[in-house]
């Protein structure tokens, strides 16, 4: 089906959040999501504003110090701040030095706080203070998730996603929908952010990993989902939102990863789960079954610190390094059972299907149980049809008289010598096999920050997850092409850099650029199989390069049953944005642009299946066939399926941009009255194929029919 082209432009005009506060209103851009910001007044113990005050920000462990002279106001703000504990000194002539430490600033975070001086000569008063938890800076609603909370809390397969969904608003019952049908696991990590928020459509939440888009366009979920141990917090955004917020009916979600300090630090984990461990639950007691055999282990490494060469590069307080690792392994044992020709069957031999007289057909014939009928035999009788049976249900021994030959085809004899050999010397359930499904994972990032100076701070990271998971084990054995094996790689990139530059301290600036790419898919166990091998056509080899999906009643099924197709789905972004905050008086404005370019490649290769039942072979009038007549691999063995079909498949490589430009203005009217004011544009850009293969309608093209019809 043609894609649609879109063309949307949306213009964004806000005036919210008329706030009782004391504090100038804070700023955000739309890469300052993965940052914070600190704002505040200062004032004398009578209320009055002290003008002229020294205002010093610092965080020791990220080599980070901040200074601010408040203005006429006594007003003092820091934006563009990496989330951490800091330290706030104030000085001003006549007044005592004031220190406040374990200010605990979090990602995407607008805290202000009031300090009031004491008059007095310079002596110190030091006290510890957390910035508030109330935001009255804006109308901007979210919730913050902390360190402590990635780390601490509960994670089934510890993807931090799931705490979105500690919003009580939220769900993720669009993922168990999507996901959970078909039978299909949905143990990918990225699964889990089919988000509804508010009782909204899922696929419509923007996802920003350290200031830059991590979103799929095609189905709106988070590409590359950082460990636990990689991230410092992340802060949910919801219905609400500054004019910096584009891309989103009204979601929001954005993480930062972890970065080192001047000190030092790791961990080393292990989570276990394993049935020997378990109790079996009740209804498997009750009904006198095992426990399920599931095995599943993630661990990993987390180190950051200094980046301290000795004897070469010895400054701790500026440049730092943060790396992780984790594995995951989790077994699950998969079960394959059901019926398989005999080796009889194979050579064309059904007598053993034959039973007891069941009637009497149109010429008088005995109809026994089991018995197979020549479907070229066919012919018009009494109003109906009949058709002749094979004497003693031997197709190798039977020459039809129509065609003066054997019925048993070439293509249907190699397709069924592909089935495994029976265990046992029953007709029906007379295989099975146990397998290993395994879900493994192998993930990396790394990252360095560097301080150039108090006014430059540079970062850069990487991160590569490789993934895959197994829907069907190789059952038929690792060689044999008509096994239903069927491994589905899921491996991801993504790479991030930024820069913030303090100009002055009332004007600042961040540059975020960013990449990823995800490419998953599926890899049966056939791939690259000839089907011209089986004497099909040539052109099948090219354009489904993979054993034919055979499918027989009341047998085992051939080939890829998982997925159907092979294929891979690439798919990658990248985005850039530019953020601007200057404090200019009782005006507070940020402005910036950001855009992004998402790829959505690949496809599945045409699968081609075939259908066989007993109807074929049944008789003796096909168009109302006796039961209990008929065998699906003698349909097959005689080469007549129900139906079958190939094709080809064209993979789509295209493209769309999407632009956004914002201004916004936090205005402080008056000491309890903020106005923020907000202008947005954003356009997102048609989708392109780089071979211009997409459909679109010519309202000038001549119809090539119109002289025919007049």
């Amino acid at each position: 089906m043609p894609k649609f082209r879109k063309f949307s432009v949306l213009l964004f005009l806000a005036v919210a959040s008329l706030s009782i506060t004391v504090a100038l209103p804070d700023v955000h851009g739309q890469t300052l999501a993965s940052t914070a910001s600190f704002s505040g007044s200062v004032s004398d113990s009578t209320g009055a504003r002290v003008p002229n005050a020294k205002v010093t920000l610092n965080n020791p462990e990220k080599g980070i110090t901040r200074a601010f002279t408040t203005d006429t106001e006594g007003n003092f703000s820091f934006a563009l701040l990496p989330a951490g504990t800091y330290t706030l000194m104030v000085e001003a002539a006549g007044f005592k030095t004031s220190k406040q430490t374990g200010i605990t600033l979090e990602v995407g975070q607008s805290a202000n706080q009031s300090i009031t001086l004491t008059i007095g000569s310079v002596e110190q008063i030091e006290v510890v203070s957390t910035a508030p938890l109330l935001q009255v800076d804006n109308a901007n609603i979210g919730a913050e998730i902390s360190q402590k909370q990635v780390t601490e809390l509960p994670l089934n397969l510890r993807n931090v996603f799931n705490f979105v969904e500690l919003n009580s608003s939220v769900n993720n019952l669009s993922q168990r929908q999507t996901i959970s049908s078909g039978g299909q696991q949905g143990s990918a990590d990225q699964d889990v952010s089919f988000f509804n928020f508010g009782g909204g459509y899922f696929g419509t939440t923007a996802f920003l990993l350290d200031g830059a888009w991590d979103a799929s366009e095609g189905w709106g979920g988070v590409i590359y989902v950082p460990s636990p141990d990689n991230v410092q917090e992340f802060k949910v955004q919801q219905n609400t939102f500054s004019a910096q917020y584009g891309w989103s009916t009204g979601n929001v979600i954005n993480v930062v990863t972890k970065s080192g300090g001047s000190q030092l630090h790791g961990d080393v984990y292990d989570y276990l789960r394993n049935a020997a461990l378990d109790a079996n639950n009740y209804f498997n007691n009750l009904n006198g079954l095992s426990k399920p055999i599931s095995h599943r282990n993630q661990f990993g490494v987390a180190l950051g610190g200094p980046v301290y060469i000795p004897g070469i590069y010895k400054q701790r307080d500026k440049t730092f390094f943060f790396f992780n690792y984790e594995g995951h392994r989790d077994h699950n044992a998969g079960n394959y059972a059901g019926t398989v020709p005999t080796p009889a069957f194979r050579t064309g031999d059904f007598s053993a299907l034959l039973g007891p007289q069941i009637g009497t057909d149109a010429l008088g014939r005995p109809i026994l149980s089991g018995q197979i009928y020549d479907p070229f035999s066919t012919r018009p009788f009494g109003g109906g049809f009949i058709r002749d049976p094979v004497p003693g249900n031997n197709l190798a021994t039977y020459i039809s008289p129509l065609t003066g030959a054997s019925l048993i085809n070439s293509i249907g004899q190699k397709l069924i010598n592909f089935y495994p050999t029976p265990l046992n010397g029953a007709l029906t359930n007379n295989w099975s096999a146990i397998g290993l499904l395994a879900d493994y994972s192998d993930e990396f990032s790394g990252r360095v920050d560097h301080n150039f100076s108090d006014k430059t701070r540079l970062y850069g990271r990487f991160s590569h997850k490789k993934e895959y998971k197994d829907e069907e084990a190789t059952f038929f054995g690792a060689n044999n092409p008509a096994g239903p094996g069927q491994r589905n790689p899921n491996n991801r990139w993504n790479v991030a850099a930024g820069v913030s530059q303090v100009f002055t301290p009332t004007f600042t600036m961040s540059i975020n650029v960013g990449g990823m790419k995800w490419v998953e898919g599926n890899d049966v166990q056939s791939n690259g199989f000839k089907a011209s091998s089986l004497g099909l056509p040539g052109f099948i080899d090219i354009y489904s390069p993979q054993f034919p999906i055979v499918s027989l009643t009341n047998y085992l099924p051939q080939g890829p049953v998982a997925g159907a197709g092979q294929g891979a789905f690439p798919r990658s972004a990248a985005s850039g944005s530019i953020d601007f905050v200057k404090v200019r008086g009782a005006h507070q404005l940020s402005f910036g642009y950001m855009a992004v370019a998402t790829d959505e490649n690949g496809g599945r290769f045409h699968f081609t299946p075939f259908n066989f039942n007993t109807l074929f072979t049944a008789g003796p009038d096909p168009k109302a066939p006796t039961s209990g007549t008929g065998d699906a691999a003698a349909s097959m063995l005689v080469g007549v399926p129900a139906n079958g079909n190939t094709g080809i498949a064209i993979s789509q490589v295209s493209r769309t941009w999407f632009h956004g430009v914002y201004l916004q203005d936090d205005w402080k009217a008056t000491r309890k009255l903020t106005v923020n004011l907000g202008l947005r544009w954003e356009v997102q850009r048609p989708v392109t194929d780089r071979y211009n293969r997409e459909a679109s309608f010519n309202y000038s093209a001549v119809n090539p029919i119109s002289a025919a019809v007049g």
